[in-house]
């Protein structure tokens, strides 16, 4: 009898703008016979068109890329014919973050500390595997803002948070209804329903509180579409 034919390895793309660590994900992943690092893209338009192009099997996504949010692309990939198995690679660990890595297109999360060949290698095989994987560091996180009575996503309705980055850039209640096709009186009782949640009593504590929590990089207007 022959021996089994050994499974051709799976493709990985790494979507980074760090040129550093982008090389440094390229040496940990060559080392690896499973799985083929098939090209690094600097921005999310160039990601998306390469996973468009070599359809891989997992996207590793840095989440400050510069044009656009790394969730931002992580969703417009999970919509593609061929969905790519999306794993998070950053230095973020703020509350937004952890919320949003708990969404079901998120494969897996790990942070870039002194683990990361460890945690990127069980990361990449657990995920090619199907299955999802966040360390035990990454773990507790989420699992301390879940259990958080006072965390925002508890707090807020989902309409208050999807006006939170109108709300945060400094636009008047009447640009922003022009934004949403809602009245500014509209805008004007959300943005006090939000305050006063939130016990905050002027825009500037909103904008300081969106920061604290991590809204800074998700509020920030995006420099070209992808």
């Amino acid at each position: 009898m022959f021996p089994p034919r050994p499974c051709p390895p799976k493709s990985l793309l790494h979507v980074e703008d760090d040129v550093l660590w982008g090389r440094a994900v390229k040496q940990m992943v060559n080392g690896r016979r499973e799985v083929s690092h098939i090209g690094t893209a600097a921005t999310a338009a160039q990601g998306l068109a390469l996973c468009r192009a070599r359809q891989p099997d997992l996207a590793v996504l840095a989440l400050e890329l510069p044009d656009a949010d790394g969730f931002d692309l992580a969703l417009t990939l999970a919509n593609l014919p061929r969905p790519s198995r999306v794993l998070l690679l950053t230095v973020k660990t703020d509350e937004v973050t952890l919320f949003r890595a708990s969404y079901a297109y998120i494969a897996g999360m790990i942070w870039k500390t002194g683990q990361v060949r460890v945690t990127l290698h069980c990361a990449i095989r657990e995920v090619l595997a199907g299955r999802r994987y966040f360390p035990t560091d990454v773990r507790e996180a989420m699992r301390t803002i879940r259990t958080d009575p006072t965390a925002f996503f508890k707090i807020l309705s989902s309409r208050e948070l999807s006006l939170l980055p109108l709300l945060c850039q400094g636009s008047s209640d009447s640009q922003i209804a022009a934004q949403t096709d809602l009245c500014p009186v509209t805008i004007r009782s959300h943005r006090q329903h939000i305050m006063a949640k939130l016990d905050l009593h002027r825009t500037a504590d909103l904008i300081r509180w969106a920061a604290e929590k991590g809204f800074v990089d998700f509020l920030r207007p995006k420099r070209a579409h992808f």
